[in-house]
């Protein structure tokens, strides 16, 4: 593989999203969650669930 077809992370042009762009309304509980926190973001994976608790 030439070392031309290897893209390193720096090479990506990835755009940073706004802050309120990393956050979403879960469709089954109505609550709004960070989709970085993966402890939220896998909480509303799970079906039939209540909202996060944020004080835990």
């Amino acid at each position: 593989m030439p070392d031309d077809d290897i893209v390193l992370p720096q090479d990506h042009d990835a755009s940073l999203l706004r802050e309120e762009e990393y956050y979403v309304v879960c469709p089954a509980c109505g609550q709004a969650f960070d989709i970085r926190c993966m402890a939220e973001a896998l909480h509303h994976n799970e079906l039939g669930h209540e909202p996060y608790d944020l004080d835990s």
